[in-house]
């Protein structure tokens, strides 16, 4: 999808996008298993919308660094940068919501055929609505020398 919207096939880019997704996944799993582990799921439900909060914001800032670094990005965080400067003009907020709607069509499906709704909790919801906002702030406030590098493959022709 991402070469697709950027209109070239640059095999460095895909390559790079595979290579980070198996440690990324691999570190996520392990982490899943580490968070069960700590009871931190039978806290009260203010304690975890706040842990939820501070996740999502340790998140967007690290994914503002390393957006802005580009070596490497996993490949939806390539395309949730696509949309931003390609289509949405650098816009995070936004950038991040309609990067969303292809999961969030996923899950209503699933949803309609099962019943059942899966790993959707409070942490998706502000996700959902507040982590391109987070990114953007940190762009213009963490590290204000380290620009968006690579963009000149995602702009318009």
């Amino acid at each position: 999808m991402n070469a697709i919207l950027i209109h070239q096939i640059i095999w460095r880019r895909i390559i790079g996008n595979l290579l980070f997704t198996l440690p990324f996944s691999v570190l996520i799993q392990w982490f899943t298993g580490l968070i069960q582990r700590t009871g931190i799921t039978a806290l009260p439900l203010g304690i975890r919308i706040i842990i939820d909060v501070f996740g999502v914001l340790c998140v967007a800032l690290a994914t503002s660094i390393y957006q802005r670094a580009n070596l490497i990005l996993h490949p939806n965080d390539d395309f949730m940068q696509i949309i931003r400067f390609r289509y949405l003009k650098g816009n995070a907020t936004i950038a991040q919501m309609v990067h969303y709607i292809p999961p969030v069509i996923i899950m209503v499906i699933t949803f309609l055929i099962s019943g059942q709704l899966w790993a959707v909790n409070v942490g998706t919801a502000i996700c959902l609505f507040f982590q391109g906002t987070f990114i953007g702030y940190f762009d213009k406030h963490v590290f204000l020398n380290l620009k968006h590098y690579g963009l000149d493959t995602i702009q318009r022709d």
